[in-house]
């Protein structure tokens, strides 16, 4: 489908009517759709068309938001409606970068579970995690295949790199669906300001215990109740004079009492006036008051609250304090002084609530703008914006942000500073050190505590053709057979002979590569084969069956990265006859052999005696030249190091293959022989030996009518059929435009032909006379790769073809001629041409309708195992262009039918 994107540079015209025809790609768009990309700018088309082309279904959803009213492609926020506060974004159409694999994203992959076991197997050792991360260098590491690179990939071409390797090649309904990382950008927060992102929501609560220190005032309800000597309920409102009127008693001025206060003040009254009268007092509904709220809050004024709320209830009121709003000094102010301050932190650092105090009528709390600042980024529990109290040191900062994290690096904190000078400077501090700790913090700061680092500069890793990722502590002394002591650990079938050792050297960390042979290290533990190990080694384990790749890969990529022109690239290539082509990194004192162990040994085709070492030398910084050197395998697989030389950087080992060792000629005897069967064959080995080797034919053979079948010839023949078969439906199309309705017999007379034309199998056969090459009387046929050799047994018929009334095959009778077995079969039809009449032998040569002295038109002897052909009358279908080729349409069809009747399932 690129067709899309050279489409999309065409006129709009043209691109619309390729569209809708249906040229243009396997999908059709409906004219809604085809409005709304003649409406797109041509940048806005190219986005879509590329979508469509990777994904049909992606390319007509971003054409169903580009339908929506208030939506445009350049921008989604930019909009010719005006919006109210409740409207939704217009949706915006995404580029065609949105649909690439960027680091961070996940694919999923599925596929049909192989029939085949091992292939399954296989299949499930690979996509077992059925999920895959795209790692930050844009690759997806596969079990078993190594990391593949999938970055600037759309679905259907990360699916096409997937196919690409064998082992996931032959998976049915393998689908790849990309899931994006939704990247979001990291924004530290003023610590505090998300406790009121419910302000709006938040009430106190009504239904608790009234605490002992409230303070009755006009309006609480007080519910009374006496029992003794007298009894009843009362529910009773304290007055605005603060008078509560107890009946029977008369007012009692209760406003300004606690509440602790006010069962003892109204008992002491009830005593006075009722002997032996006892109370329980309780409140009922309290009082609402009015207090403000200013300053730094979302929405200061004046608020309601309950006679219960408290500094903290009045605050969620208000929506809560703006960003550049104190959580640290927040005022309670009572007849114009200031009673109490209020520290937010407190109550979110150590749930102390002591100084949120209660609100009286006419309160005013006021948020002052926020003072001294400092940023707290990295390792550290709570990374925020907080604001600076009391606090004056790193470690008082570093307790406000929780601490830090385990994986903190202390020792290599840093401190971004604006100077004295407005200057912004960089503090290096140890916060594992006490002067680190009281180090001076100033606002304006932004103290970033770092991680340690991810690698583990002190394990192992075993990694590969394994059953798991394996990590080990590093010790002195470490050796490869103790990271993998026995084979267990290993998947089925690896390579024993053949393992590399990633290796970094100090100081530069530059990359070395060991090979090691695990099973020599196996079977001697502690000797020369069991490597002594380093920090930091990585052990990739190869499989003995499947193609190296994967981490293998990785390494070599990294190699090539750290090459430079005074250290070349250490990589050497091995291609031609063994396991595993490819390049493999170069190792310090590699050997041609050590090369053909890396490429998993000689396969059974190597030549043995004439391997070839290229080596490429830059001469004088100016040309590169290139040297060829002949190699002796034999006496390397002897052990002779003298002839086993040393690789440099670059070179490049060629294993030829022995000659003719590909070719596998095999030729096929059916019928009457005496042995019958496939017979492999040498180089110009003939018809006659073959048909020896057979044990010759037996006593029903028909030898006139052997049947035999060349690969190449039918290959030749098929191309003839199938540009035959295109010609003439070419000239049907072109006729058919201007046909009148004899002409339109014709056509339909042609298009039978046709039909019987795309049928045709093509038989390859070249017609023999076997008796005579038996004899030595004709030169023998040299055989080649595929040849097929049929012989019948003596037939008994005679086949009539073409346009008769009935075709047939009839009984052979010595008395009957050509005509007589036409007639047998109905006779000719009017469409037939009487006077073009042949007749094909079963030896597959044929016979035209002539008249001689001896014998007249339709007085032909017809012999065993013939097949007469009455053709169609050619000019009855003039009209077509190529009507002269009709005859040979005709013929090969007739050809091809005598060839399979004589030939039969063979």
């Amino acid at each position: 489908m690129n067709y899309l994107r050279r489409f999309a540079s065409l006129g709009l015209p043209l691109l619309l009517t390729l569209l809708l025809s249906g040229t243009a790609g396997a999908f059709q768009l409906t004219p809604d759709q085809l409005r709304q990309l003649q409406q797109m700018t041509p940048q806005e088309r190219t986005t879509v068309l590329r979508v469509l082309e990777a994904d049909p279904n992606r390319g007509a959803e971003l054409l169903g938001r580009a339908a929506a009213p208030t939506a445009t492609l350049d921008d989604a926020a930019t909009t010719t409606a005006p919006r109210t506060r409740e409207a939704a974004p217009a949706p915006a159409i995404p580029s065609y970068e949105d649909f690439l694999a960027q680091p961070g994203d996940q694919l999923v992959i599925t596929y049909k579970v192989p029939d085949d076991p091992r292939e399954a197997e296989a299949a499930e050792r690979v996509l077992r995690e059925r999920v895959f991360r795209v790692d930050e260098r844009g690759q997806v590491n596969l079990p078993l295949i190594g990391p593949i690179s999938v970055i600037g990939l759309d679905e259907q071409q990360i699916l096409r790199r997937l196919k690409a390797e064998r082992t996931l090649e032959n998976l049915q309904e393998l689908n790849v669906l990309r899931l994006p990382y939704r990247r979001v950008e990291r924004d530290v927060q003023r610590f505090g300001h998300d406790l009121f992102s419910e302000a709006g929501s938040f009430a106190p609560v009504s239904d608790i215990p009234v605490p002992t220190d409230y303070v009755v005032g006009p309006g609480d309800t007080v519910n009374l109740t006496l029992f003794g000597a007298q009894s009843g309920s009362y529910e009773l409102m304290v007055g605005r004079d603060g008078s509560l009127n107890v009946p029977g008693i008369g007012p009692v001025n209760v406003a300004g009492l606690r509440y602790e206060k006010l069962q003892p003040t109204l008992e002491k009254h009830v005593r006075d006036r009722v002997t032996g009268a006892r109370v329980s007092v309780g409140l009922g509904r309290l009082r609402s008051i009015r207090v403000f709220v200013l300053g730094e809050v979302q929405q200061p004024g004046s608020y309601t609250v309950s006679s219960l709320s408290s500094m903290t209830n009045a605050l969620f009121a208000s929506g809560g304090v703006r960003p550049i709003g104190s959580l640290r000094n927040v005022e309670l102010k009572r007849a114009g002084k200031t009673v109490t301050r209020l520290d937010l932190y407190d109550l979110l650092l150590a749930g102390d609530t002591r100084n949120d105090a209660r609100l009286q009528p006419g309160d005013v709390i006021f948020v002052p703008p926020v003072g001294r600042t400092i940023q707290v980024d990295g390792a550290v529990r709570r990374p925020a914006i907080y604001e600076l109290k009391d606090e004056k040191t790193i470690g008082e900062v570093l307790a406000l942000a929780g601490g830090t994290e385990a994986s903190a690096n202390l020792r290599e904190a840093q401190l971004e500073r604006i100077s004295e000078q407005g200057v912004r400077m960089l503090v290096d501090l140890d916060l594992s050190a006490e002067a680190g700790l009281k180090a001076a913090a100033r606002s304006g700061d932004r103290l970033i505590v770092s991680s340690v680092l991810d690698r583990l500069d002190n394990a192992v890793t075993v990694t590969g053709h394994v059953e798991r990722e394996r990590r080990l502590q590093w010790r002195q002394g470490l050796r490869l057979s103790d990271v993998i002591p026995n084979t267990g650990l290993l998947l089925p079938r690896p390579d024993l002979d053949y393992a590399i050792v990633r290796r970094e050297l100090a100081p530069d960390r530059r990359l070395q590569a060991l090979s090691v042979r695990l099973g020599e290290a196996l079977a001697a533990p502690g000797g020369e084969a069991d490597t002594l190990l380093a920090p930091g080694d990585r052990i990739m384990v190869f499989s003995a069956t499947e193609a190296r790749g994967g981490a293998l890969d990785t390494f070599i990529e990294d190699l090539r990265i750290q090459a430079t022109r005074q250290r070349p690239e250490r990589v050497v290539n091995v291609t031609g006859q063994v396991r595993f082509p490819g390049d493999y990194p170069l190792e310090v004192g590699m050997r041609v052999s050590d090369l053909l162990r890396a490429g998993g040994h000689l396969t059974d085709s190597a030549y043995l005696l004439g391997a070839e070492l290229t080596r490429y030398a830059v001469v004088d910084g100016v040309q590169r030249e290139i040297e060829h050197t002949s190699i002796d395998l034999n006496q390397i697989l002897a052990g002779d190091k003298a002839n086993d030389p040393l690789l440099m950087p670059y070179d490049t080992l060629t294993v030829k293959q022995i000659t003719h060792w590909g070719e596998r000629a095999v030729v096929v005897l059916s019928g009457e022989v005496r042995f019958p069967g496939s017979y492999p064959i040498r180089r110009g080995e003939t018809l006659t030996q073959v048909i020896e080797r057979a044990g010759g034919f037996t006593d029903d053979a028909f030898l006139f009518g052997a049947v035999f079948q060349r690969e190449e010839l039918k290959r030749r023949e098929r191309e003839q059929l199938n540009r035959l078969a295109q010609q003439l439906e070419s000239d049907i199309a072109a006729a058919a435009l201007q046909a009148d309705e004899k002409q339109r017999q014709a056509i339909a007379q042609a298009q039978g032909l046709l039909d019987n034309l795309k049928r045709t199998e093509a038989v390859g056969r070249l017609v023999i006379n076997l008796s005579r090459i038996v004899d030595r009387e004709d030169d023998d046929i040299a055989l080649e790769p595929g040849d097929r050799l049929h012989i019948p047994t003596m037939p008994d018929e005679v086949a009539v073809l073409g346009e008769v009334h009935f075709p047939s095959s009839h009984r052979y009778d010595g008395r009957l001629e050509r005509d007589d077995y036409i007639g047998l079969s109905g006779g000719t039809t009017s469409k037939s041409d009487e006077k073009r009449v042949y007749v094909i032998r079963a030896d597959g040569t044929g016979q035209a309708n002539t008249a001689s002295l001896w014998f007249r038109s339709g007085s032909q002897p017809i012999q065993r195992g013939d097949t007469i052909v009455v053709p169609l009358d050619v000019d009855r279908v003039k009209p077509i262009t190529l009507w002269s080729n009709v005859a040979q349409i005709v013929y090969q069809i007739a050809l091809a039918a005598a060839a399979f009747k004589t030939v039969g399932a063979f």
